[in-house]
């Protein structure tokens, strides 16, 4: 089977980055872009944001190239409609929360922060066995261990890592429980890794990268779905929040100012809006804390377990029957009546 080669391809869908832009004529959405090394913004086309060279590319064994990755991940973005239109399909149905559970499990894996993390863990395999060896693998053959390592660092082994991640945190995210916070105006802004994990150990803090927060660390997760729309994710018991929960200036600084501070390039916002934003020296806390107050850890601890199990079951099944996830639910969720409208 082939494949559509992609020289510049999207770390972040640009479907999804429609949600922070103006459609001013077919092919001509506009986002305003503020990157760390220039002191001006720009707009620009959401086709020329948020894009790396090849990133989802692998070689085949033969030496060809191959995005058949890229290929995969872009199925998924046909249904993007369902986060740019959040706030008029909530409460979500089953479909629904399944499509925008595997959006945020592809965004923490699709962009150069989780890729280099991998690779570190692949150089630091091959560091070992070249060093001492790996004692729990007394019996294994030097050769097939190289071999191993080997594997481990190519591009094929990384991207089906990606994959496997994917649904992994697909199940972690779809285990929590939501809240979905709105804003009577655009306000909101997003980046190139527009995922936001807070851990259990701070909380209160002042607004910066979170990118090496750890699943067994995990308090909450939020996601900006557009630009008038957050997604909050929780441990805290229950189903859903069943109402939208009305946006303030306070939480705008909040998700802007946590959610700026992830950007490793860029980030982006509907032109003509100003977002707010907090100080750097300015300590703020969770959204759910400022939402629903504050929480031991010991009122979270046996579904934020459940989830990590759900999720490393689903990530170590052979790729090729994980085309799912185990989703775990604490009611029902009605079934959707509708498919999402591709962009």
């Amino acid at each position: 089977m082939t494949y559509e080669e992609v020289e510049n391809g999207h770390i972040v869908p640009a479907g999804y980055l429609r949600g922070f832009a103006i459609d001013s004529m077919t092919m001509r959405n506009l986002v305003t872009l503020r990157h760390p090394k220039e002191s001006r913004e720009k707009e620009r086309s959401v086709r020329a944001v948020g894009t790396r060279i090849r990133p989802y590319s692998r070689t085949r064994p033969d030496g060809r190239r191959i995005d058949d990755v890229e290929n995969s991940i872009s199925k998924l973005e046909n249904q993007v409609e369902v986060l740019r239109k959040a706030r008029d399909r909530f409460p979500f149905c089953k479909g629904d929360r399944s499509t925008i559970a595997q959006f945020a499990g592809a965004q923490q894996v699709r962009g150069p922060k989780w890729a280099r993390s991998y690779n570190k863990l692949a150089k630091e395999f091959t560091e070992g066995i070249e060093r001492d060896g790996l004692p729990s693998a007394e019996n294994t053959p030097r050769e097939l261990l190289v071999r191993e390592a080997e594997r481990l660092e190519a591009d094929t082994a990384r991207l089906v890592s990606m994959q496997q991640w994917l649904y992994g945190f697909s199940a972690l995210f779809f285990a929590m429980r939501w809240t979905l916070i709105h804003f009577a105006r655009p306000i909101l802004i997003t980046c190139d890794h527009p995922v936001v994990l807070w851990d259990a150990a701070n909380r209160a803090r002042p607004p910066t990268d979170l990118s090496g927060t750890g699943v067994k660390d995990l308090l909450e997760v939020r996601y900006p779905l557009n630009a008038a729309t957050c997604l909050l994710m929780t441990w805290l018991e229950g189903c859903d929040d069943p109402e939208v929960i009305g946006g303030n200036k306070a939480l705008a600084r909040n998700i802007n100012s946590f959610t700026r501070a992830a950007a490793e390039d860029e980030w982006f916002y509907l032109p003509g809006t100003k977002p707010p934003f907090s100080d750097e020296r300015s300590r703020l806390v969770p959204l759910s804390t400022q939402i629903y107050g504050e929480y031991g850890d010991h009122q979270i601890a046996e579904r934020r377990g459940l989830g990590m199990r759900l999720a490393l079951e689903t990530k170590n099944e052979p790729l090729q029957k994980i085309m799912s996830f185990k989703a775990y639910y604490p009611g029902e969720l009605p079934d959707c009546t509708e498919s999402p409208a591709a962009p």
